[in-house]
């Protein structure tokens, strides 16, 4: 018994340790740099929730974080994607990802685009993002906003609710950074697993008054797959025997494709600018 009691004793007080390192880092977050916002958060710290504005401990972010950060100094841009891995994607040149990189380079690539695509972020991951100086000072005509997948994840298990708040917690973050600018909010993609679920977060996210903050809702799932489920032709997964979460290059085609009205009435002009470059 004593033994027991002595356990329960050292997990209390793991538990409070815990919740005092979450209370410290988002309490004195403004005041902090990165590392120590993340000695604090990974110093026994349990998971935050997927909509929580929190940095991620995974190797390498810090280090992308950073370079986007000098990036959107060196070289203002006039569009910007921002979401996970499935808008970081866009801009990888690893065979192993195809052609999705010629969908950048043809549509996005000579229009001044940013892309701010970090693998796995949740929307609380980009939140965080957006509050430590992410399009800060800059001045984009509009910005590409595609985030919340992740939310849902077996790890965060987000409820619809939950992931649609965050998503207008981005949006308002990104308005707040750059009110000038346009933002064209799109719905989560069809995916193989969870996909009532993302569905729910799309239908509540239709309902939203976005242009308070000066932005449009797009829901592009019909151009994956047909009432709502992703058809493995647009899917890089269904190579590898894996659920359909990612598009591939035939898929990225058609979102662009899909979205191409909205970015000529912001920037003029049209991607046949860019195809002339390639």
């Amino acid at each position: 018994m004593t033994i027991l009691c002595s356990a329960i004793a050292k997990l209390q007080v793991g538990n409070a340790v815990s919740r005092m390192a979450r209370r410290f880092a988002t309490v004195l977050r403004p005041a902090m740099g990165l590392g120590i916002a993340l000695t604090l958060l990974g110093a026994g710290a349990a998971p935050l929730s997927a909509e929580a504005p929190a940095p991620r401990r995974k190797p390498g972010w810090q280090t992308h974080f950073e370079a986007t950060l000098r990036e959107q100094h060196a070289h203002p841009p006039r569009l910007v994607f921002l979401g996970d891995s499935i808008i970081q994607e866009l801009r990888n040149t690893s065979p192993r990802f195809g052609d999705i990189n010629q969908v950048w380079r043809r549509y996005y690539a000579c229009r001044g685009a940013l892309n701010l695509g970090f693998g796995g972020d949740t929307t609380g991951n980009v939140l965080w993002r957006l509050r430590h100086g992410e399009l800060a000072g800059t001045d984009p005509r509009l910005v590409v906003v595609l985030i919340g997948t992740n939310d849902l994840s077996p790890r965060w298990d987000a409820s619809p609710a939950q992931t649609t708040t965050g998503v207008w917690s981005v949006v308002k973050a990104v308005h707040d950074a750059v009110p000038h600018a346009h933002i064209l909010l799109l719905g989560l993609l069809p995916r193989q697993k969870r996909n009532r679920l993302r569905r729910q977060v799309n239908r509540k996210l239709s309902h939203m008054a976005w242009s308070a903050l000066g932005a449009r809702y797009r829901d592009v799932s019909d151009v994956l797959g047909q009432d709502g489920q992703p058809d493995p032709a647009y899917y890089r997964e269904a190579s590898l025997d894996r659920p359909l979460l990612h598009p591939n290059a035939a898929g990225w085609t058609r979102i662009a494709r899909a979205i191409e009205p909205e970015i000529i009435a912001t920037l003029g002009g049209g991607a046949e600018i860019c195809r002339t470059g390639e």
